[in-house]
């Protein structure tokens, strides 16, 4: 009904109701479109059936018994036959049965005749007859426009099939949403609540590992290497690298931060000063917390990043950050035997 009503406003169909301007123009191209379309429909409909018909003459010419057999059939539904050309025409044929092409146009003639008899129900005569085979007529009747959309649904159908169980599993499906929320995280255009929502399920998925598992950092990698990685795009705004950092930081743990300090180390090196400062803040902030005895270098301590620092001179912190966290690795393992 709507697009019905806005073609017709859009052509000055509707009384009372006038588009400002030259926009009633804009349906035009819309329309030639359509036209187009139709016209396009009609000219393969055609196609297919003169293609149909020429089998079928193939078929009926192949043997005297079936074009026998076929002119008794147009005998019956035509009087057309007994006209004195067409009759004079098939006696002339007739009268030399094995000359070159004869048969097939004995056939032509007929089927001429026959089709302008019976232009919507020959087929069906055809098949009755046995002329032809369910499959020719099956096709004749528009067997191709039925085969194509059913197909491709059971295509659709054996992919959805085969897919589902995978898309549906247990991890699958947690992974699906994982990715769903680490998308909705980091949109710019994402609402207040929106980002809350998916900060509060990447919160509780970091808040329940479990700390005394190797298999923490990988863990912890899945959940924050894709938003780690923001960040180390040169346009990204304060507030999203904020967003990232603050998750970073709520929920850490030296566990954690076996996978994050040296993403976060890597993420120096991104071209937006002031995200630099930022993550140089939080590693700060990280380091007091998880390894409030192991103190860094006062050189990397004072370190503010700058807008204009070489790449050589962030390389040389990143490289002391690394070091440092090398030795405060060092220094746990050796606190237990020591303790001993």
């Amino acid at each position: 009904v709507v697009a019905l009503g806005y073609r017709q406003i859009f052509a000055g169909g509707i009384r009372g109701i006038k588009m400002p301007g030259r926009t009633s123009g804009l349906w035009k191209p819309f329309e030639a479109w359509v036209n187009r379309v139709a016209d396009k429909i009609a000219t393969k409909n055609k196609l297919y059936r003169d293609r149909f018909d020429e089998s079928v003459r193939m078929l009926l010419a192949e043997t005297k018994e079936t074009v026998k057999k076929f002119e008794d059939l147009v005998a019956a539904h035509t009087e057309e036959i007994a006209n004195d050309p067409i009759s004079s025409e098939l006696d002339r044929l007739k009268a030399k049965p094995d000359a070159p092409g004869a048969r097939r146009r004995q056939v032509r003639i007929l089927w001429n005749a026959f089709r302008a008899a019976a232009p919507e129900s020959y087929g069906h005569f055809l098949r009755d007859e046995k002329l032809i085979g369910w499959a020719k007529y099956f096709w004749w009747r528009g067997g191709r426009s039925r085969i194509v959309p059913f197909g491709i649904a059971g295509l659709a159908l054996l992919i959805i099939a085969q897919t589902a169980p995978l898309l549906w599993a247990p991890d699958q499906g947690e992974m699906i949403r994982l990715r769903y929320h680490h998308w909705r995280f980091t949109k710019v255009t994402a609402s207040e609540r929106d980002v809350f929502r998916s900060r509060e399920y990447l919160g509780e998925k970091l808040a329940t590992l479990d700390v005394s598992s190797r298999d923490t950092p990988q863990n912890a990698a899945i959940l924050l290497s894709p938003l780690i990685g923001e960040l180390g795009y040169a346009a990204l705004s304060p507030d999203m690298a904020d967003r990232i950092l603050r998750l970073v930081m709520d929920f850490h743990s030296p566990a954690i931060d076996t996978f994050a300090l040296p993403e976060l180390f890597e993420s120096l090196r991104t071209e937006n000063a002031d995200v630099r400062l930022r993550i140089q803040r939080t590693l700060l902030d990280l380091r007091a917390a998880d390894y409030p005895d192991h103190a860094v270098d006062p050189e990397l301590m004072s370190w503010t990043p700058q807008k204009d620092e070489r790449a050589g001179q962030i390389d040389e912190h990143i490289r002391m950050w690394r070091q440092w966290m090398s030795s405060a690795h060092s220094a746990a393992k050796t606190e237990p035997s020591s303790q001993q």
